[in-house]
């Protein structure tokens, strides 16, 4: 751990003679100069050492505690103060457990410049001193230095996030890898690279606002960030790097995460070749399947930057990414909302408000998950097993409300966490929402599979990329119930997919997800069509199979192996997949979540010519030829979609909506409620003491599925 003074032994010396040539002149000083004085020296290392991996923004936080640098707490008192056999001693020592816990650091420090104590904070909670000499020697200030600086492990925290992998501009790894990954999509994009991108740009644009302020100030930021003048041709490239760049993190967050709570090794790669292989299987998800995680991710929309050439440049900070991501461990925590926050306050910070706003991104206080969930559950028969869906859950702050219900509830402590996994779903279309949301719902529950001596083994996330405006219909195709879908493509992508139709209790199995992820490797080893239909003929069986289900699965096979030998693969079992999982499940007795507030007269054309031809005929808007007018809002519909295919007789729809839901015209048929063949019927309506965005005011609407049409 001492490597960092080594390599800058000539620096070290000097800060520290320095410090040392100056005590006499602290010796009746405040504790607040003090403080300044070695915090200043601290800024003066990090400014003149050159290393990319540990140059970064030291983080000072004002607050109890006397400083935060990074996520070690540091409480400086006047010197000499700190004397032994003091009861004010063994009260500052207390002090600094009590921050450490509370701020999640690994490791802290008390000194008054002239003794100096160091404690450690373990994975299961408990603080603990460091025994060293007490002495502020150089060999003391270089074991500082080191936990500031060095390899060592951590915590997933707020600040400790924000130290590594935010604060853009001043973090060099960070903002050199944004802007390598830039100059890579602009200049060494393939034509299988390019269709990821637009496929994700698609998903992306369906929650843009237009309006003109919002754009204006994303491409401010996004100058900042890129150091590129921003026009409409380059900005969605420049987020769809930085949406890249997040996406590694919480993969190689997950990936450390998971390692040490199972004690793996993780090891170093030395070359190209090896470092390129572990980030293949990453992006793959074998690494997280070795771990017992069968769908963290598989290829998606941002494993691009596998196709482009790496030169030493990109290894280099590619490296220096793992390894600063991999130092990362499991604390145990009272409540899991804090490691939830944690990466939410990490995103927040790197995708910036105006880019967020400017998407329709707001977030949801836990404050206000928690109390939806808890009333909720006053309407409910089923207080213990009840089923519930977030279909636009962000990154997952009602999962983890419900997730703690569950968890917490001493009536559940014999159930296993399968079971109660299973009780709990998420859909988003936003992939990196999708991914934030596994990644939260994951740090949850793993370590309940330890406390419950579970095997934690296919575990399968149910948290899924899809639509929860235009879903998957349910239909007879000769005697058999199938889930069939017409995937909506953006035009740019000229790529077009025969109707996809599957067995309901086919996608229903458990071994649903397995068996497409078999299918996606037989496509990638050749294997020929009859074979790879045959596997799948087999793995649904005879029961649930008819020639025309056949036709049409050979159709399915017959495209991606097309498009495969075309090098536009990867991602379409993967989104199929995600597309129809969740609608086969059984019916939810809870749906709850912040759906997103977007005018249907921003959405994309070709998106709305694919909905809108329900909308008369179901009645959820009013009648009026521009189905709403400048006030529809797409929420009322995924509202009525919701209800229409996944709410159980008796069960719960508990939304914020905007307030103009109960009086505008345009929400005159969603007040009806009535939704395709259910009534539903409002039981609560309420109003949360706080707005937490701007625009219009919330209200957060009960309503209770009362009989069928």
């Amino acid at each position: 751990m001492m490597e960092v003074c080594q390599k800058y032994k000539e620096l070290t010396e000097k800060i520290f003679n320095e410090i040392k040539g100056k005590l006499q002149d602290f010796r009746d000083r405040p504790e607040e100069e003090v403080r300044y004085f070695l915090v200043r020296n601290l800024e003066n290392f990090m400014e003149n050492v050159d290393d990319i991996e540990i140059k970064k923004s030291i983080l000072l936080e004002e607050s109890r505690t006397d400083v935060l640098v990074g996520d070690i707490v540091i409480e400086i008192k006047r010197y000499g103060e700190l004397v032994n056999r003091n009861q004010r001693l063994n009260r500052f020592k207390n002090q600094v457990k009590r921050y450490m816990q509370e701020h999640l650091s690994p490791f802290g420090i008390l000194t008054d410049l002239n003794r100096i104590y160091f404690f450690e904070l373990s994975e299961d909670g408990r603080v603990k001193p460091i025994k060293k000499s007490t002495s502020f020697n150089y060999q003391n200030f270089c074991y500082l230095l080191s936990l500031l600086f060095g390899k060592r492990k951590k915590f997933i925290s707020e600040v400790s996030l924000l130290t590594d992998f935010g604060n853009v501009t001043r973090n060099k790894l960070i903002l050199n890898l944004l802007r390598k990954l830039f100059s890579l999509s602009q200049n060494s994009m393939d034509r299988k690279s390019q269709m990821l991108f637009l496929e994700w740009q698609k998903l992306f644009k369906l929650s843009e606002t237009t309006h003109r302020e919002y754009l204006d100030m994303r491409r401010k930021v996004l100058w900042d960030y890129f150091d590129v003048e921003i026009n409409e041709r380059n900005e969605y490239i420049c987020i769809f790097n930085m949406h890249t760049l997040i996406s590694i993190i919480i993969k190689l967050l997950t990936y450390s995460f998971l390692a040490n709570l199972k004690g793996w090794e993780i090891n170093s790669e030395s070359s190209i070749f090896e470092l390129k292989n572990f980030y293949e299987k990453l992006e793959r998800g074998e690494v997280f399947k070795e771990m017992g995680v069968i769908n963290m991710c598989q290829s998606d929309f941002f494993s691009w930057y596998l196709n482009v050439q790496w030169d030493r440049d990109f290894f280099n900070l590619l490296l220096a990414l793992k390894n600063r991501a991999v130092l990362y461990r499991y604390a145990k925590l009272e409540n899991p909302m804090k490691l939830k926050d944690a990466l939410q306050k990490l995103y927040e910070n790197f995708i910036p408000r105006e880019i967020r706003h400017s998407f329709g991104e707001y977030y949801t206080p836990p404050p206000i998950s928690d109390f939806m969930v808890s009333e909720a559950k006053k309407f409910l028969d089923d207080k213990i097993s009840y089923r519930a869906i977030d279909p636009t859950c962000g990154s997952g702050t009602f999962l983890i409300s419900l997730l703690k219900d569950k968890l917490y509830n001493k009536k559940n402590k014999n159930r296993s966490v399968r079971d109660i996994i299973n009780e709990v779903v998420g859909i988003d279309l936003n992939p990196i929402a999708v991914l934030m949301s596994k990644f939260n719902y994951l740090l949850t529950i793993y370590p309940y599979f330890k406390k419950r001596k579970e095997n934690p083994v296919n575990i399968e996330i149910p948290v899924y990329l899809g639509d929860a405006s235009y879903m998957p219909t349910e239909e007879k195709v000769g005697n058999i119930n199938c889930l069939t879908y017409d995937y909506y493509f953006a035009q740019e992508l000229r790529i077009q997919f025969p109707k996809i139709v599957l067995p309901v209790e086919f996608v229903k199995n458990s071994n649903f997800v397995l068996v497409l992820t078999k299918v996606e490797e037989m496509i990638e080893q050749r294997k020929s069509k009859k074979e790879i239909c045959e596997f799948i003929f087999d793995a649904i069986g005879p029961n649930l199979l008819n020639e025309k289900i056949k036709e049409h699965i050979n159709n399915l096979i017959n495209r991606i192996i097309e498009y495969h030998n075309q090098n536009l693969n990867t991602i379409w079992l993967f989104i199929f997949m995600n597309y129809l999982r969740p609608f086969a499940l059984n019916k939810f007795d809870l749906i709850i979540g912040n759906p997103p507030w977007v005018r249907w007269a921003v959405l994309p054309r070709a998106y709305k010519d694919k909905i809108k031809k329900s909308l008369r005929k179901e009645g959820v808007f009013s009648r009026d030829k521009n189905y709403g007018g400048v006030d529809l809002n797409i929420c009322a519909l995924i509202a009525y979609r919701v209800v229409e295919s996944l709410l159980n007789k008796g069960g719960l729809l508990v939304f914020l909506f905007p307030q103009g839901i109960l009086t505008n015209k345009s929400y005159e048929g969603f007040r009806t409620f009535r939704f395709g063949n259910k009534e539903v019927f409002p039981v609560l309506i309420c109003k949360p003491k706080k707005s937490f965005f701007k625009g219009e005011e919330p209200i957060i609407l009960f309503l209770k599925y009362i009989k069928d049409l």
